[in-house]
């Protein structure tokens, strides 16, 4: 593979990636430069190996070698495309606080998610007893029960127990006690395939209701 006469020449080492000044988001310039010093060393360690040998060589005309390197370019990409998606994991609602906020559209959607729940467990005990098996759809199924279940926990912690319910508020013990309840439904429906559990978290629901909206 040829590559041009510029590539071929003696490339710097990026060391650290993170240089110069750091400076806040405010402007002002960051007092723990230590702190983000480590930090530029650590991600340069763990990125330059995948052009360079020796992450700190003593002379950087050594150790190119372009066709390795081009090679290695889908891997740098790809580990740049799991540190861009890895903050996936607000579903349920920020923790800034936003202020921003719908009670009834949670809850409407946790009534949701238990629908789901239920034709899940359906679909896996009608697959169970099939003639011929299809193991791939019932693996679906049992996956969907399994996100939608987190799903209501991810609301009930997070969003109402976290951020809606206050101490001081009223029926506060009998609220926290449903939403426990609710928690521990949502992970019986994980577990098991019994009905029962979406039916106690149908009722569940509805008492929450009545005690938040009264």
């Amino acid at each position: 593979m040829d590559f041009p006469s510029s590539y071929q020449k003696a490339r710097p080492m990026p060391r650290p990636l993170i240089l110069g000044r750091q400076r806040s988001l405010g402007g002002g310039e960051v007092k723990n430069r230590s702190a983000l010093d480590n930090q530029a060393r650590v991600i340069n360690i763990l990125l330059t190996p995948f052009f360079h040998a020796d992450p700190f060589p003593s002379d950087p005309k050594t150790d190119i070698n372009p066709e390795a390197d081009m090679r290695r370019y889908p891997t740098v990409l790809a580990l740049g495309g799991i540190t861009l998606t890895w903050p996936v994991s607000a579903r349920s609602h920020c923790e800034i606080p936003c202020g921003i906020y719908d009670d009834r559209a949670r809850v409407q959607l946790i009534a949701e998610h238990v629908r789901t729940i239920e034709k899940s467990i359906q679909q896996v005990l009608a697959l169970q007893k099939a003639e011929t098996v299809n193991y791939n759809q019932l693996m679906r199924w049992v996956m969907n029960k399994e996100n939608h279940a987190t799903e209501i926990q991810t609301i009930v912690s997070q969003y109402f127990m976290t951020q809606r319910i206050k101490p001081d508020s009223d029926q506060y013990a009998q609220k926290i006690a449903v939403l426990h309840r609710m928690l521990i439904s949502a992970m019986k429906c994980k577990q098991t395939t019994d009905l029962k559990h979406v039916a106690e978290l149908r009722e569940l629901l509805t008492t929450f209701d009545r005690l938040y909206f009264k």
